[in-house]
């Protein structure tokens, strides 16, 4: 989520501003994103860029704008972005593209005509009701009039997700049924459930769908519309659980206010047969936990494994996984996530993916639309879920309290490093090995370190992420 507000050469006079002021309500921002207060984020972004136009704080909003549905405002901010680092020093272009390319799908509406199709049929309409329901029906393929309302495990899921994402991002005096909805289900029930197993992959799908006609809309009617699609989903699953009116008479059963599931889980709180504390949040960004940092990750139905981290050309970290290679083994299939912090070289990890790896370097369903959101999706959440491994481990093992100090990630493409053991060193190491080099690049630039041709810092990451061609 977060950048670092860099600047490798002196403003030009072209560039006019006050670069001091610009980079301080900049920091103010990154402060109140760690704080998941994304609101005043925004607003601290805004004025960082109205004092001094800069990629970073672009790139911030950009990001906070996707998650509060803002696809075409993050457009235009990803495309400010990108043309002021092409002016200021071009440190992010590869990240600015794809953040560009992860928006073209949900602001295809805008240019294909249907966005004014769409806002025209909401002002013709006085039942804003049958808009949303048509409009959630369509992403999630269920029916509002069947004989089973809603009837998709997809939709229980997107209600508390809904919920949760609305409750971090937006502002809830503007969501008065969401702040009700957190009234009513504690916060460690909304967390189980977001954290409860779903099809993620067709839940991608639904989900995509559904928030690129939202999109479409302005804010206020894109508003309006969530609203209503909470509450009647909220209202279909208290029918499901109570019937139609069991949950409205004055004979209803107790908690019938809420789903079900939250009466029993409510009812084995009070009988303390399990703990009502909110359990960490894993996509937010390098929180300290007290548990056993684990190296092991799952996101999106993918296992990842971080295998490596390192800092200024030295290994801090090297899985077991990879102790258990042969020493001869090459391992070209890591992929790397870079940590950048306000003072020093960024921190360096890298992990193993089958599953993303597969989807990534698969000729077959490249360039797909579901594949190009599922990427960009995983990028994300791996990267987020890394860093708290990252600070996890820093924390426990080095006694190193990185969490405040590290405010960004940047994830790089495929065939970036190989993981190799290098015998003088004694350990395996991330060496820079992209397509455009030869087949037996990695396994000669660990030759040339373990005979001190090189220096073990002139073939991995220490300042930028590795090459990609």
């Amino acid at each position: 989520m977060f950048k670092k507000f860099l600047r490798k050469n002196a403003p030009s006079p072209a560039r006019s501003g006050d670069f001091a002021e610009g980079k301080r309500l900049f920091e103010l921002g990154v402060a109140a994103a760690h704080r998941d207060n994304f609101i005043e984020a925004q607003k601290f972004y805004t004025q960082s860029i109205e004092a001094f136009p800069n990629p970073v704080p672009y790139l911030n909003r950009g990001r906070i704008l996707v998650k509060r549905l803002r696809h075409y405002d993050a457009l235009n901010d990803f495309q400010n972005a990108l043309r002021c680092d092409l002016e200021q020093g071009n440190e992010f272009v590869d990240e600015i593209k794809g953040e560009i390319q992860s928006v073209q799908f949900f602001t295809e509406l805008y240019r294909d005509g249907t966005r004014e199709k769409l806002i025209a049929d909401y002002d013709t309409q006085d039942d804003i009701m049958y808009v949303a329901r048509r409009v959630f029906c369509t992403s999630f393929k269920v029916k509002a009039d069947g004989f089973v309302p809603y009837n998709s495990p997809l939709v229980q899921f997107h209600f508390f997700n809904e919920v949760d994402n609305i409750a971090r991002f937006d502002d809830l005096s503007l969501y008065p049924e969401v702040a009700e909805f957190l009234d009513i289900y504690p916060a460690a029930f909304v967390r189980k459930m977001v954290d409860a197993q779903v099809d993620n992959e067709a839940y991608l799908v639904a989900e995509s769908i559904l928030h690129r006609f939202l999109c479409a809309y302005d804010e206020k009617r894109m508003r309006y519309l969530r609203r209503h699609m909470l509450y009647d989903i909220h209202q279909r699953l208290l029918d499901r659980d109570y019937g139609a009116t069991g949950h409205s008479t004055m004979d209803a059963e107790p908690n019938s206010h809420i789903i079900r599931e939250a009466a029993d889980w409510l009812s084995l709180s009070a009988a303390g047969e399990h703990d009502q504390s909110l359990p960490p949040k894993e996509n937010q960004l390098f929180n300290i936990f007290k548990k056993k940092p684990v190296s092991t990750i799952t996101t999106l139905g993918k296992t990842a494994v971080v295998v490596s981290i390192t800092r200024n050309g030295k290994i801090l970290y090297t899985d077991d996984t990879v102790k258990g290679y042969p020493k001869d083994h090459l391992e070209g299939k890591v992929f790397e996530v870079s940590f950048p912090t306000q003072t020093g070289t960024p921190y360096f990890a890298y992990y193993l993916c089958d599953e993303y790896y597969g989807e990534v370097t698969n000729p077959n369903i490249q360039g797909t639309v579901q594949m190009a959101m599922g990427t960009s999706k995983f990028r994300s959440e791996v990267s987020e879920k890394i860093g708290l491994f990252l600070v996890q481990y820093l924390k426990s093992t080095c006694r190193i309290d990185a969490s405040k100090e590290i405010v960004s990630f940047s994830h790089n493409r495929a065939h970036t490093n190989v993981l190799a053991y290098i015998e003088a060193l004694d350990d395996w190491f991330p060496v820079q090995h992209c397509d455009a080099e030869g087949d037996d690049a990695s396994e000669l630039k660990a030759g040339m370190v373990n005979d001190g041709t090189l220096s073990v810092s002139q073939v991995i990451a220490v300042s930028d992420l590795s090459p990609t061609g």
